[in-house]
């Protein structure tokens, strides 16, 4: 869960405050303790990351230079997302149709993609989407990363 700007999973609740046990930005916990009153819980949106039990749809982003052959990156970055949700790609288009089914919504595309956005006037940024397993979406955007740097790195 996040709530102003305090991120992390839920270990303890009581009558005066919830703990959270502190997860990073980069989707891995930090060793450290959040202590959150729970009267914040009254005057704060709060982000539950794990509200879809199984799947989710993870969203991170790859900057890039305006002068880079975007195209190329494009296609490098969605073969490596394509290529890492490949294992679980058939259970997370079960799971979302499913959910969406049960909540009365439109099934949301599953396949891994790629938006591009203007960041600033030399920036874009590269902004994958993929579906994940709900506890693993820090595992596979490394996964993802680390294979397209290496099929870049490689010429693909």
């Amino acid at each position: 869960m996040e709530i102003n700007g305090l991120r992390g999973d839920v270990i303890d609740v009581n009558l005066i405050n919830t703990t959270l046990l502190e997860i990073s930005s980069t989707h891995q916990y930090t060793g450290r303790t959040i202590t959150v009153p729970n009267s914040l819980f009254m005057s704060s949106p709060v982000v539950n990351e794990t509200y879809l039990d199984e799947f989710m749809l993870h969203i991170f982003s790859i900057p890039l230079k305006t002068n880079e052959d975007i195209e190329k990156i494009e296609k490098v970055l969605l073969d490596a997302a394509n290529e890492v949700c490949t294992e679980y790609l058939e259970s997370a288009v079960k799971y979302m149709t499913e959910v969406s089914t049960r909540a009365g919504l439109e099934v949301p595309s599953v396949e891994p993609r790629i938006s591009v956005e203007f960041h600033d006037s030399e920036t874009i940024n590269m902004l994958v989407r993929v579906p994940v397993p709900s506890r693993r979406k820090g595992r596979i955007e490394q996964a993802i990363i680390r294979l397209y740097l290496a099929k870049l790195k490689a010429g693909a």
